[in-house]
């Protein structure tokens, strides 16, 4: 019985491992975004609705998927999208803000994965 034990202390050992990784994997993508990400205005492109499936289609969630281009600071001319929530309001002068490094772009202010404006992060 000490055995089974063992491995199962072992299993719990490699999970929270795994969960671990992970996490680190998301963090150093926000810090990266954070410290070497610039700032810029991008133009509205297009906005559109779209329906996602959560826990095998039992709940529907409304996303809002923005299209932008802009201008980075060595003038090259950048595209992007990003996911908002559904009821993000679009604004009215077409211009939004956005981080972006040299890899990839995103709506400035929103935590990535979840499309909820954080205003405390611009």
């Amino acid at each position: 019985m000490d055995s089974e034990s063992e491995i199962a202390r072992a299993k719990w050992l490699l999970g929270a491992a795994a969960v671990f990784l992970v996490s680190a994997f998301i963090a150093y993508g926000e810090m990266v975004s954070l410290a070497r990400g610039r700032d810029a205005q991008a133009t509205v492109k297009k906005a559109y609705e779209m329906r996602r499936d959560r826990l095998f289609g039992l709940i529907l969630v409304r996303k809002l998927v923005v299209d932008y281009e802009f201008t980075d600071a060595e003038n090259r001319h950048r595209t992007g999208s990003d996911e908002v929530s559904g009821d993000w309001p679009l604004p009215p002068s077409g211009f939004v803000p956005v981080r972006y490094t040299d890899g990839n772009s995103r709506l400035a202010g929103i935590i990535t994965g979840s499309g909820s404006d954080c205003s405390a992060c611009r």
